[in-house]
């Protein structure tokens, strides 16, 4: 049985907040006034694009510096060897996220996967969530009956999402430009020229002493004129595999439901604990 990738649910949610830090590896945030009030006004019409790399990374961070929830309709379409098998498996569902503006590590994210489609069979019911709460992420396996849980930070210092991915996935408006640009070759791709409200489309490839050489052939990003914010990411790995995310129906800055952070498991179901490893103690010097 086809399993979802941990990476792609995270890299889904660090997309959706992609810019909330600095895009530049010297300039800080742009902290709001204390007294001031989140706001992500949606233009009436799409925004002008920046004519460089560098501008429209700034842009997202600038659009993404207000969100402080996000919900939405998440789609993951995977196409196995494209040349040769062309196996596609398509997951549709829901995400959830939440950040605390006072504490940056208080993250938090949901993803739950209700539907699978496989090649052109009819789209069934296939439930499996994901839930990251800064220490423990969680898996819930509806087909398998099973949860694991897997500590990725102490408990006393808990990670945010972007932390756990950001030196393993390049996300555009969060990793730093300069790290950027040493791993990678980025273009601005002319789609957005071909309609008032064509996406941006920056694409990504990996430099030949780039860690991620083995790993990724092509990483593409849409971005979505009005709200300037990640619509579409495609990964295209040096097995030719490819990996599509896209987001859809986005609402930003709405109060969540009650609830839905909580974690829910049936009493059958098998369950699996993953802690850190203990840390290693400390040599004592010979005297």
């Amino acid at each position: 049985m086809l399993r979802i990738p941990l990476w792609v649910c995270l890299v889904a949610v660090a997309a959706v907040g992609a810019a909330v830090r600095s895009a530049s590896c010297n300039e800080p945030p742009v902290q709001a006034p204390p007294t001031a009030k989140p706001t992500l006004q949606t233009p009436p019409a799409p925004l002008p694009v920046p004519d460089t790399v560098q501008g429209v990374l700034d842009r997202l961070r600038e659009r993404t510096e207000a969100i402080r929830t996000y919900q939405g309709k998440v789609r993951y379409l995977f196409i196995q060897e494209p040349e040769l098998l062309d196996s596609r498996t398509l997951n549709e569902g829901v995400l959830f996220y939440v950040r605390d503006p006072n504490e940056p590590a208080a993250t938090k994210l949901r993803i739950n996967f209700l539907t699978r489609q496989q090649d052109d069979g009819e789209k069934v019911a296939h439930r499996e969530e994901f839930l990251f709460d800064g220490v423990w992420l969680t898996r819930i396996d509806h087909q398998l009956r099973k949860v694991d849980r897997y500590q990725k930070a102490p408990v006393d210092k808990p990670l945010d999402v972007f932390e756990l991915i950001g030196y393993n996935f390049p996300i555009i408006g969060f990793t730093q430009t300069q790290r950027l640009a040493e791993y990678f070759d980025i273009r601005l791709l002319e789609d957005h020229k071909a309609a008032p409200d064509a996406p941006v489309h920056l694409r990504l490839k990996a430099k030949k002493a780039s860690p991620h050489k083995d790993d990724y052939e092509t990483i593409d990003f849409w971005i979505d004129r009005a709200l300037f914010l990640p619509r579409r990411i495609v990964t295209t790995s040096t097995q030719g595999d490819i990996y599509d995310i896209t987001f859809l129906s986005p609402k930003l800055n709405k109060k969540l439901p009650k609830g839905v952070f909580a974690v829910e498991v049936p009493a059958d179901f098998d369950q699996n604990t993953h802690p850190l490893p203990p840390p290693q103690p400390e040599a004592a010097d010979n005297p």
